[in-house]
């Protein structure tokens, strides 16, 4: 095994879904029943407690659908620099995922009412309401519903590295562990570790003199300034963060 480390350059590359896994738990439609229900309870002719009612449910199916990501993801497990000290939807906004405010809203509305025996907002609020969780439902569904395996890492035609290079990284959530294969400029790689840079533990490594006389059609354009490697990332909470930052915003 050989330790390189990888300029984090790289990550300023397209990165672009390569493999994702289904995911069809009967589960996944529980948050969108909780929102039928509460559709029933909030209407024009709807009582107080009706309202009151509805907007539990709306809770209900917002925290259904953080804890279905934060089982997939373990979010909570990376213990980063300045991680927000709020809820969970906070912890969302660091990775790009959500935008907490009208969903903190709505969960102060109900607290409200659960707590201090308040009144629910007028009808209209509350079908916004209803209709802010909706929302809220289907920008997550994704994530919930096709759980990203691996990227492809690739440079955009401005980069100067166009057609030539390529990796793609795999990652377990459940671990927080990112492997890594494909083509590198030798320019992105190093011996010593520097800023900006993160460990690669390299099961394989050559450059493109590996393949002379080898296979003309395989890897015929690289040279010895092009990096072959496998292998599995060590890196530090601030860095898993930003992986996954790309992985799960990722299209």
């Amino acid at each position: 095994m050989k330790i390189r480390f990888v300029s984090e350059e790289l990550l300023k590359w397209n990165i672009s879904v390569s493999s994702s896994s289904f995911n069809n738990h009967t589960s996944m439609l529980r948050p969108y029943e909780m929102i039928k229900h509460s559709e029933s309870l909030i209407t024009p002719s709807s009582s107080e407690f009706n309202l009151a009612d509805g907007i539990a449910n709306l809770k209900r199916a917002i925290n259904h659908r953080l804890q279905i990501i934060e089982s997939i993801y373990k979010l909570k497990d990376i213990k980063f620099k300045n991680a927000p000290k709020g809820g969970y939807l906070e912890l969302l906004e660091c990775y790009g995922l959500a935008k907490p405010y009208i969903i903190k809203l709505l969960m102060e509305i109900r607290n409200r009412i659960e707590h201090d025996d308040a009144k629910p907002p007028k009808k209209e609020r509350c079908q916004e309401l209803l209709d802010i969780t909706w929302y809220f439902l289907k920008s997550t569904d994704k994530l919930v519903y096709s759980i990203t395996n691996s990227v492809l890492i690739e440079p955009v035609e401005k980069q100067g590295y166009f057609g030539k290079y390529g990796c793609d990284m795999h990652v377990d959530f459940s671990k927080k562990v990112f492997k890594m294969s494909g083509w590198i400029p030798s320019s992105f790689i190093t011996t010593k570790k520097e800023n900006s840079f993160f460990q690669i533990n390299c099961t394989v490594m050559h450059d493109g003199e590996f393949w002379r006389n080898k296979d003309s059609n395989i890897h015929k354009d690289k040279t010895k300034e092009d990096i072959w490697i496998i292998g599995n990332l060590k890196v530090s909470e601030e860095q898993k963060k930003e992986f996954l930052i790309k992985i799960l915003t990722a299209n």
